[in-house]
């Protein structure tokens, strides 16, 4: 995992962002370290059995702790509290400046910059980095390329948006630049960017409200 992610983080900062996008390298890599988590939280014998009797769901059985033990690659309980302690950080950043937040998602807040609220949870998502990385650099001092861990489990902070259209849970245009970026969930980004050129749109943020 460490060895895939130090790929991923030495791509991203020697290309850039979007161009390590288009790299074979880096998006294996970058697979790689988002499917270990999910992998090894995996019943593997509830997905056999799904298989074998082409089924999308089976019914849940009775598991004790020894039965969770022997049946999945990593402890389920290690998973549930990791997933729980990342919504918990989601929601302690919401709370210090709910007014500020205009969307977010599993893993990410877009705020309204440059402002009293915005300004405040700001400091709080530097301070947390700082931290953040401070501990990281003493953890991980032993490893080669410790380098690329130092920025593991903090904050990034995107581009400033002129614009932003909420759709819903993973649905979204924002302007930077004068460029239209989107995220809906289940479509390629470059989507609907192609759909305003072919059709000509003036103003997407009104055709797609």
């Amino acid at each position: 995992v460490i060895a895939d992610y130090i790929t991923k983080a030495k791509l991203k900062k020697d290309l850039g962002s979007h161009a390590a996008q288009q790299n074979v390298e880096y998006r294996d890599s970058k697979s790689r370290v988002n499917t270990y988590f999910g992998t090894l939280a995996t019943r593997p014998d509830d997905i056999f059995n799904a298989l074998d009797d082409l089924q999308l769901f089976i019914p849940e059985k009775e598991f004790t702790f020894e039965d969770l033990r022997r049946n999945t690659w990593l402890n389920p309980y290690w998973a549930f509290y990791i997933t729980s302690y990342a919504r918990k950080m989601l929601i302690e950043k919401i709370l210090i400046a709910p007014h500020a937040i205009v969307q977010y998602d599993t893993d990410r807040l877009y705020y309204r910059a440059n402002t009293k609220d915005g300004n405040t949870l700001e400091k709080a998502l530097e301070k947390f980095n700082a931290e953040c990385i401070a501990k990281n650099k003493r953890q991980f001092k032993k490893i080669e390329n410790a380098q690329f861990l130092d920025d593991l489990g903090t904050w990034d902070f995107d581009e400033t948006y002129s614009r932003f259209l909420c759709l819903g849970a993973k649905k979204y245009i924002k302007e930077c630049n004068g460029q239209i970026e989107t995220v809906i969930a289940g479509l390629p980004k470059s989507a609907i960017p192609k759909e305003i050129v072919t059709k000509g749109l003036r103003n997407p943020f009104e055709s797609y409200n």
